[in-house]
């Protein structure tokens, strides 16, 4: 769920979902997170 600025964004470019991926190791973490939006044509 977004909030603030980033839902507004998110609103006004059509985002329907935020899919999110973590990872860590012992040292390392990463995170990773993509939006989507219906309606866009596969390239």
């Amino acid at each position: 769920m977004l909030h603030g600025a980033a839902a507004r964004l998110a609103r006004e470019n059509g985002i329907t979902s935020v899919l999110i991926s973590l990872s860590h190791g012992r040292e390392h973490a990463l995170a990773f997170a993509l939006a989507t939006r219906e309606g866009v044509e596969e390239l």
